[in-house]
């Protein structure tokens, strides 16, 4: 059986085929009972977790989304593979066209029939910043709190941090900047405190400081990373709200200011491999994450 998604694809596709980091296309190897990750080529945390894997000599196969899209892959060898594998590591990061929302939908039912599956889930709200934010408010919290935020229309906010209301990664500090825009935005307290970022992954916590003085680090560049760690409490808030986010594998900004940590977000599809600083072991990230997908405890 081979079915085609094409809508959607075309500028991607490209871009993909010119990518170093895709692996080579096998599809006519047997399912080997290896777990697997499922990602659009040239996705670099996917790249980055099968080359730390397959460097240690383990086993990991990685399925292209585009592979599936063009049926390359037909969806019949797929859904054996998955059948055969110990556990799938899916990383949705496409666009919601028309044709990848049916291939959405096939990757979620083969996925849902899968007892291991490490994925974004349903439940989580990150789609929607003000539905995020209030969805983490309701959960019952030793330490961890939430900066103040307000849904607006009304943009001369400078001094805030501005954020788009859906899942788009964007923001500005100065409000005024928005005269022209008329939709609403969501505005958040700017807090100013040591930062940190934690992975959360099956109920334990992976901490790094992220030293900057940038806004966002991730666009401007040049931040450290160091290892960290959080006290009990703080962790086990964290692992509250990922489980409450429907996730085993998460990752959150949290900040630490005089008045205690706040959470900014709990991304259900983190990018983790900048993040990664451990060597392969019991403190990497990686390590316990190809060992969950392959059922070691």
């Amino acid at each position: 059986m081979t079915v085609l998604f094409r809508d959607g694809w075309t500028d991607r596709m490209g871009r993909a085929r010119q990518s170093e980091d895709a692996p080579p296309e096998d599809f006519g190897a047997q399912a080997t009972g290896a777990p697997f990750v499922i990602s659009v080529s040239g996705d670099p945390t996917a790249a980055g977790f099968h080359k730390r894997v397959t460097d240690e000599g383990l086993p990991l196969r990685w399925v292209t989304i585009e592979a599936v899209a063009e049926g390359r892959l037909p969806l019949a060898v797929l859904a054996e593979w998955m059948a055969a594998a110990p556990g799938v590591y899916i990383r949705d990061g496409w666009s919601a066209d028309a044709g990848d929302v049916a291939l959405r939908a096939v990757l979620a039912a083969l996925c849902d029939a899968h007892p291991n599956v490490i994925r974004a889930g349903e439940r989580s709200t990150n789609w929607c910043k003000p539905f995020h934010v209030a969805a983490l408010a309701a959960v019952p919290r030793r330490v961890a709190q939430l900066p103040p935020t307000l849904m607006t229309t009304r943009h001369a906010l400078a001094g805030r941090v501005v954020k788009n209301c859906s899942s788009a990664p964007s923001f500005v500090l100065d409000g005024d900047t928005l005269s022209g825009v008329a939709e609403p935005v969501l505005s958040q307290a700017r807090l100013r405190g040591r930062e940190f970022r934690v992975h959360v992954l099956d109920g334990v916590c992976f901490t790094v400081e992220v030293v900057t003085t940038a806004l966002d680090y991730r666009k401007e560049g040049g931040a450290e990373m160091r290892p960290a760690v959080i006290d009990a409490a703080l962790a086990a808030d964290l692992c509250d709200l990922t489980e409450a986010e429907g996730l085993r594998f998460s990752g959150i900004d949290l900040i630490l200011t005089g008045e205690g940590p706040f959470v900014i977000e709990v991304n259900p599809m983190p990018g983790y491999h900048g993040y990664d600083l451990a060597l392969w072991g019991e403190e990497s990230i990686t390590t316990r994450l190809y060992n969950r997908l392959s059922r070691v405890p």
